[in-house]
């Protein structure tokens, strides 16, 4: 009886030859955009996040947007728009707390697009420009550690 509430909770409501496998570092694309990026997928993290250079606040229509511009893989730099859903404080190695602005982007890899909260950050320091969190991974995706490159996102 344990094993089988263990499994429900583990795979959620598909079962595992449901959900798409991806590698561990993969080729994503943002909507409507179209730009791409090389993405690690992480388990350990709650959310997306995506490396997010002058961002500035903007407040129309009392409501409040973000602009900011990302490098794709192709080297150009495109301008992204988005409305700020909220911030997230996200721990620092060093025990310090950082926190965010979190907008929502559509994020396609291979053919899994799904619009999921993404948090803005700084990670020019990193080598992949976007992490996939388990809030996009949820009920869909599952990792395999020992793959890469293994779908090529929907353009």
């Amino acid at each position: 009886m344990c094993a089988a509430i263990a499994a429900a909770l583990l795979w959620g409501s598909q079962s595992a030859a449901d959900k798409m496998v991806v590698g561990w570092v993969e080729e994503a694309s943002i909507k409507p955009e179209n730009l791409i990026l090389q993405a690690k997928v992480d388990t350990g993290a709650g959310n997306t996040s995506i490396d997010a250079r002058n961002i500035d606040f903007v407040k129309r229509d009392g409501r409040r947007f973000i602009r900011f511009e990302v490098d794709g893989r192709d080297g150009n730099t495109v301008e992204i728009e988005r409305e700020q859903v909220g911030i997230e404080t996200v721990p620092q190695l060093s025990g310090e707390y950082q926190e965010r602005p979190l907008v929502i982007m559509e994020i396609c890899l291979g053919n899994e697009c799904r619009n999921t909260v993404v948090n803005l950050t700084d990670r020019s320091r990193l080598r992949y420009p976007l992490l996939i969190g388990r809030s996009f991974m949820l009920d869909r995706v599952i990792c395999n550690p020992s793959a890469r490159y293994t779908r090529k996102p929907d353009r």
